[in-house]
Formats: C-alpha cells, sequence, structure tokens
C-alpha cells in the first residue's frame, strides 16, 4: 500500500500555516514552495501512522465490546486554519496533535477506560504526548465530553514518519450522538459552535444536553449547569423551544439526497462531500490500496468546494459505519432528537 512521505521541514510546515492565517507575510521563507503544496503534504503524510493505529484501536476496541464502531479521518484545511487562527500565533502546525485521528464509539464510560487502559498497559511502541479527559472534566465553553490520548508515533520500520502525533478518541454513543449534533447545527445553521463562535442560546442549549447526558451516565456534568435536574430539565425546554429544535433538526433530514460514487464493499476509503445549499451528499469510494488517489481527490474538491459546503476523508468498515459515525453528512438526527424529548419529558 502506497503511503505520503513528509517531504518539508517542520520548520517549513510550522511557516507555511502561520502565512495561511495571515501571522506571517514571508512567503519568500517558503523556498519558492505554494503553501497549499506544504500543508497538503503534511496532512497526507499522518496516513500511514494513523492506519496503523486505526488497526490497533479497532482491535482493541473490538475485544472490549464487539460493536465498537471504528473510523479514520484526516483533519480538514477550514479546521486547521480555523484552529491556528485561534490561538494567535501561539501554536505551530507542526506541532498540531489532531492533523490525523482515529475514533472508537463504544456503548459505556467503562468501556471508554477499558480501552484507556489498554493502552497504558502494553508495550506499545509508540510515546504518549498526553491525555485529555473530557469525561472527567467536561469543557466548560461547550459541553464537550470525551477522552483524548495523544501519541507521536515512534517505529524502527518506518522512522520517516517518527515524530507524526495521532489522536486516538474514545467516546460513548450518547457523546457520539451529542457531538454529530453539534456538527449538523454548525454545517446547516453556520452556527460554528465547534469553534466556539455559535450564537449563545444554540451554545447555552448544547452545553444543557450535555448535562444531561452526562447526568444518564453517572459522570461530571459541565460546569455552571443547573444542578436541580428539574431546574436544568426546565431551562432545556424552554431554549428548545425558542430555538425551534425539533423542527430544524427535521428539516435537514428531510430534503437531503445521498448520490454514491463506485459504491463499493469492504473496508474503504470515502470521500464525503456535502453542499447545504442543494441538500446533496456525495460519496467517493476508493480501495485500501489507493490512499494517494483519495487523498488527491480530497484536497482538489477542499479547493473548489461550494460556499457552505464541507468535504471529509475518512475510512471505515462499511457505508453503514460511515453512517453511523458521520450522521450530521446524512444527517440521521432521530435519536438525537429523541434524547431531548426524553430530558425535557
Amino acid at each position: 500500500m502506497a503511503f505520503t512521505e513528509p517531504r518539508f521541514k517542520p520548520h517549513l510546515v510550522d511557516v507555511a500555516g502561520e502565512v495561511l492565517v495571515g501571522f506571517h507575510d514571508g512567503v519568500a521563507d517558503l523556498g519558492g514552495e505554494d503553501i497549499y503544496t506544504i500543508i497538503n503534504n503534511w496532512r497526507a503524510a499522518h496516513g500511514y501512522p494513523l492506519n496503523t493505529f486505526q488497526m490497533t484501536l479497532r482491535r482493541w476496541a473490538r475485544q472490549i465490546y464487539p460493536k465498537a464502531l471504528v473510523t479514520q479521518r484526516i483533519k480538514r484545511l477550514e479546521a486547521i486554519e480555523q484552529k491556528l487562527g485561534s490561538k494567535h500565533g501561539q501554536f505551530k502546525l507542526s506541532e498540531m496533535q489532531d492533523i490525523g485521528g482515529c475514533r472508537a464509539v463504544v456503548d459505556t464510560v467503562e468501556q471508554v477506560y477499558r480501552i484507556a487502559e489498554r493502552y497504558e498497559d502494553s508495550d506499545f511502541q509508540h510515546e504518549l504526548d498526553y491525555r485529555n479527559d473530557y469525561i472527567e472534566g467536561p469543557n466548560a465553553r461547550s459541553g464537550y465530553r470525551s477522552l483524548h490520548l495523544i501519541y507521536k508515533h515512534r517505529s524502527r520500520a518506518r522512522p520517516v514518519y517518527n515524530g507524526q502525533r495521532i489522536e486516538v478518541q474514545l467516546r460513548t454513543s450518547l457523546q457520539h450522538t451529542w457531538a454529530t449534533a453539534v456538527e449538523t447545527a454548525d454545517i446547516f445553521l453556520r452556527e460554528g459552535l465547534k469553534a466556539k463562535r455559535g450564537s449563545p442560546d444554540w451554545t447555552r442549549f448544547f452545553i444543557l444536553m450535555s448535562s444531561v447526558f452526562a447526568s444518564w451516565e453517572n459522570c461530571r456534568r459541565v460546569p455552571r449547569t443547573p444542578p436541580d435536574m428539574g431546574a436544568l430539565k426546565a431551562e432545556l425546554a424552554a431554549l428548545s423551544k425558542k430555538l425551534d429544535v425539533f423542527s430544524k433538526f427535521r428539516s435537514f433530514q428531510a430534503s437531503l439526497r445521498v448520490m454514491e460514487r463506485h459504491r463499493r464493499k469492504g473496508n474503504l476509503y470515502s470521500v464525503l462531500v456535502l453542499n447545504p445549499a442543494a441538500r446533496m451528499v456525495t460519496i467517493y469510494d476508493f480501495l485500501p490500496s489507493a490512499f494517494e488517489q483519495a487523498s488527491k481527490l480530497y484536497v482538489e474538491i477542499e479547493r473548489n468546494k461550494p460556499e457552505g459546503g464541507d468535504v471529509l476523508l475518512v475510512k471505515a468498515d462499511d457505508a453503514a459505519s460511515i453512517r453511523r459515525m458521520y450522521p450530521s453528512y446524512f444527517p440521521t438526527t432521530k435519536e438525537f432528537l429523541e434524547c431531548v424529548r426524553r430530558a425535557i419529558s
């Protein structure tokens, strides 16, 4: 299987990132290279370590929960730009921990921590950079809950990739339902919730829902939400009505069409293209041996995507797994709305 190797030194990658967000005007410092050539090569060069981590995660997650959903993805250029810009020049592109990310969705919080223990107790050759536990300490500004393990790739066989950071995300199905509902609101309402630029009402709505989910999982609630469940539900019900949550989320799903190109079976790379204005999702599939071709199409579509559109390069077991892992791209909001209904009943 052919994978892209990094062509540029980390310093040049960092300069390209600074030019991308306007923190550096020294295009001459790039040695005549186009910033997108540098950045896209850096992204694609996470393909090999990401595939390695995904296979390990798949094995360990399914030993603990056989129905675990496992996928991997390369970070979108737009998301990279937002993250670099929000750090005001204090964050380097070469040090970004989630250019390559793999995720497992399991049933319970206990299973999440058992998978994490498997990493910690094994003779895993890669270096743990740090751990972010947003289950024990939910993000107060957004309500986000999950467990992240960030590793640096270490391998004697493929040392060219050493130092590439890969993020392993471990979630329960409830945490995943919440996170994909946030993405749906971002895509179709253009709220900017993941970038912490959403309206106060939508931000508060999702923070309250996250606290409800935390209480259902017997976990710590999000800071600055009502400690009394009755008060929490009352505030949530009022916001649901004000924002017209049920009708808006239903409308996303009712009018969306899915067009599948070259649909194949098996563990494939897929490029998902979402055009909210046209209410259409297009899926392009590639065999596991065709990562470079998938990556090239991803970059091409990303540069020419429609206004308000989105594109992802992912890998999953099959089409059904992609739909369950990325419901905001289809979007299937029934499960989330049932949770909201249960929360305010």
